[in-house]
């Protein structure tokens, strides 16, 4: 049975630990009984795996703060794959936080929403708040507003907003559809003000709401078709 079908085939390294394991334990003498087992096994397996990739999952994923955009981190650092790693689904990010900033992260197994979402043609639009330590100068939503010059180009933000600016602390929110890497960061450091929390509530009109960082909830198809109705995907 093994000499026809490729271990590729096989959706995880779970279920190639099962097959070796029901192989390497069955006596020789039941060996018609072992491989027909296997077969119903891999019908199984393959009929799963096919249904997982044909439904589409999205997932609105609320990333802590010291966890990477990423699904697999060779180093053993924390990364998505953690938060969501009992589903069946192979997801995908939509987009990424750096290690230090928080907030939503797009999860899917929709190739097409990926590109999408990710491609700045698109314009699809993410909102971003950011606090900082001090009280923020007159000015520097305009600023941003007309364009900063950073070293791989200029970048202009669509709004900027200083939300509060008292006491020994400062909070801005921007919208942007850029999705250079960090961006907004790089942005507001090349005109004096570092960054000391950044929050990312929103891509288009989708949000956090009722998430603590860690958790997420899955997303309608009927939010990621007002989604794309909204960024002009058609």
């Amino acid at each position: 049975f093994f000499d026809t079908v490729p271990f590729d085939t096989y959706p995880s390294e779970e279920t190639k630990y099962i097959v070796r394991t029901i192989n390497e334990q069955l006596p020789s003498d039941l060996l018609l009984f072992r491989n027909e087992g296997l077969i119903l096994l891999f019908q199984y397996i393959t009929s799963e795996t096919i249904e997982s990739q044909t439904s589409k999952t999205y997932l609105a994923l609320y990333k802590p703060r010291g966890v990477l955009s990423t699904m697999f981190d060779p180093d053993g650092r924390p990364s998505l794959a953690e938060l969501v790693d009992f589903r069946k689904e192979r997801l995908f990010h939509v987009g990424r936080l750096d290690k230090d900033s928080e907030g939503l992260i797009l999860l899917t197994n929709d190739g097409d929403l990926t590109f999408r979402a990710t491609h700045p043609s698109f314009g699809l639009e993410k909102t971003y708040i950011i606090e900082f330590d001090g009280v923020l100068p007159v000015g520097v939503d305009t600023t941003l507003l007309k364009g900063v010059e950073l070293e791989d180009g200029p970048i202009q933000f669509d709004q900027a907003v200083v939300k509060q600016t008292q006491g020994n602390q400062s909070i801005l929110e921007v919208v942007l559809h850029s999705g250079r890497n960090r961006i907004v960061r790089r942005s507001l450091a090349a005109i004096g003000h570092p960054v000391r929390r950044l929050v990312r509530p929103h891509i288009g009109g989708l949000g956090i709401d009722g998430l603590r960082p860690g958790q997420f909830k899955r997303l309608s198809s009927d939010q990621i078709f007002a989604m794309s109705r909204d960024s002009n995907w058609d």
